[in-house]
């Protein structure tokens, strides 16, 4: 039974450079009034917590932002938003199994919801596509460069299936 997805070390160039639109400042505008937004990463989670009325957010974050950085009072504007938290393990430079089930059922549920990853959650922005209804944002952050943007549409689920295949599967318990 495959147990994560792995990325391979020939790939990790391909995979630093998002198919998708990359915004230097945040796009409130844009997002204002949409179905449901899914943030992945602590600084675009914080930004997030900006918008204003929407239902269906969820906020995917590890404690740090650059592996080493802490972004400030990001769980305390958890805590006081009253969001659904749950904690989830993801090694780095992986895609757990565990995980990505765990979105894919977290995602068609409504509300607003944190999920604390234990490791590191870069990678959960392919199966947040994939699992994420028509119609949601998926936004994440390029250090140094801005936010990536994906609508979720069949496209974008088409391409993130297809990058989820370029990784490599790990066969043994992580």
């Amino acid at each position: 039974m495959i147990s994560a997805f792995v990325l391979p070390k020939e790939k990790r160039r391909d995979f630093k450079y998002p198919r998708a639109v990359i915004f230097k400042k945040f796009p409130y505008k844009l997002l204002k009034g949409s179905k449901g937004i899914v943030c992945v990463g602590d600084v675009v989670s914080k930004s997030c917590l900006n918008v204003k009325n929407i239902y269906n957010l969820f906020l995917i974050y590890d404690g740090s932002t650059k592996r080493f950085e802490k972004v400030n009072d990001l769980e305390l504007l958890i805590e006081k938003g009253n969001f659904k938290t749950f904690t989830l393990r993801n090694p780095p430079g992986m895609i757990s199994f565990q995980a990505f089930l765990f979105l894919c059922k977290i995602l068609k549920k409504r509300g607003t919801f944190a999920l604390k990853v234990v490791g590191e959650e870069d990678m959960l922005a392919l199966p947040s596509i994939q699992c994420a209804p028509k119609g949601y944002w998926v936004l994440y952050g390029v250090p140094d460069v801005g936010v990536a943007v994906i609508k979720v549409n069949e496209l974008s689920k088409l391409d993130s299936s297809l990058r989820t295949l370029e990784l490599r599967p790990l066969f043994k318990e992580i």
